[in-house]
């Protein structure tokens, strides 16, 4: 199987969310608790971000074109839903999709090297490899092609080897 690492693009101006600690579930996200996120949040946004199909700041999110190809290959699916709203009063919204994808204990090489403490089950198109407090997305090579076709645009792709460590 062959995977990748999804990476910020330099220049991607992330969005700035009003009352930020109030509204982004940030810790019950780290926790890995869905259950104590709620299934709908309202964020409005402060400045004029690059709203893409998918952000890694604040929180791993895919929008909706993206949560179709999510919705194909990944069967055991939870979401939380987060609406951007504009703060000018434009009436422009975007809808993001929080998934809470397997986690697994690891660290990422700048070598393109993901050291894993278990092997990601073949069923599974994306992982988040915990490393400490950050938090990686990996997708599988399939998952990848299907959100290019579906608009992916605004993140670095790179394709990274995978070597179990059980230590």
């Amino acid at each position: 199987m062959h995977y990748y690492l999804v990476r910020p693009l330099e220049g991607i101006r992330v969005p700035e969310i009003l009352n930020y600690n109030e509204v982004v579930p940030y810790k019950a996200f780290q926790q890995n608790r869905p259950g104590k996120i709620a299934k709908r949040t309202v964020c409005i946004l402060q400045n004029r971000a690059d709203l893409e199909e998918v952000l890694l700041f604040p929180l791993p999110l895919f929008g909706e074109n993206a949560r179709k190809s999510l919705n194909l290959f990944w069967w055991d699916r939870k979401y939380r839903e987060l609406i951007f709203l504009d703060r000018a009063g434009s009436g422009s919204r975007k809808i993001y999709f929080l998934p809470f994808f397997p986690r697994i204990e690891g660290k990422v090489q700048k070598e393109a090297l993901v050291i894993l403490k278990k092997p990601i089950p073949e069923d599974i198109p994306a992982v988040y490899v915990e490393e400490g407090e950050r938090i990686h997305v990996i997708l599988r090579l399939d998952l990848v092609e299907s959100l290019l076709r579906n608009g992916l645009c605004g993140v670095n792709l790179q394709p990274v080897s995978l070597e179990i460590r059980r230590d």
